[in-house]
């Protein structure tokens, strides 16, 4: 897009046609914004020429009829509030959204106070479980060292149970002799037993037989 260079022209025609649609003076920062280019210090010096010869210009036309005078009263004080209900509307638009505004601001501090809540409480559950990981980790360390004392021990038991069964394994021909030889004494002892006995019967009756016959020498 091409700028147009600024003029004395160019701003006086903008200035022109922003009053005829707006029946009043535009300022300069409305012509600026109108032309779209330019600086604000070149603006108002042209602005200064337009206004001069606008006031000659408008001293050199002759006065209006006071009918029309009236009308164009009339049309003012309607434009006036025309814009004054306007400007009404727009405030209290703005005081309307100045008002939703600072509702919504409330809200978005209780918001913000209960997430700052709900993260304290997030803090203080990761601080538990941080502690309650490191429980379980010490808790898991000692368990460990608890299962390798007792496979050690289990280790050793199982060794003198191996050490302990070849010993009986190793005694076994022994313990099988000397019972062998416990039983034969026991036969033997019985076989004692039994002849002890059977003199002690024979004795037993020979003492009776003297006994009977004693008697029988005294009668």
């Amino acid at each position: 897009m091409t700028t147009q260079p600024l003029t004395q022209a160019l701003v006086s025609a903008t200035a022109n046609r922003l009053m005829a649609e707006s029946n009043k003076q535009p300022s300069n920062r409305e012509v600026l914004r109108e032309i779209g280019s330019g600086s604000l210090t070149t603006i108002t010096k042209f602005m200064r020429n337009w206004r001069s010869e606008a006031a000659a210009l408008g001293a050199a036309i002759r006065p209006l009829p006071e009918k029309l005078l009236r009308e164009l009263e009339q049309l003012q004080c309607h434009n006036e509030k025309a814009v004054r209900d306007e400007l009404a509307a727009e405030l209290e638009n703005a005081y309307d959204t100045e008002q939703q505004l600072i509702q919504e601001n409330e809200q978005m501090l209780a918001q913000v106070v209960t997430l700052q809540a709900q993260l304290e409480t997030a803090r203080q559950e990761s601080t538990a479980a941080h502690a309650q990981v490191a429980q379980l980790q010490a808790d898991a360390a000692t368990l460990k060292r608890e299962l390798e004392s007792e496979r050690e021990t289990a280790n050793k038991l199982r060794i003198e149970l191996a050490k302990a069964s070849l010993r009986i394994d190793e005694s076994i021909p022994q313990l099988k002799q000397e019972l062998k030889e416990c039983r034969s004494q026991l036969d033997l002892a019985r076989k004692i037993q039994v002849d002890a006995e059977l003199k002690a019967a024979v004795a037993h009756e020979r003492a009776a037989g003297l006994t009977q016959r004693m008697s029988e020498l005294k009668c």
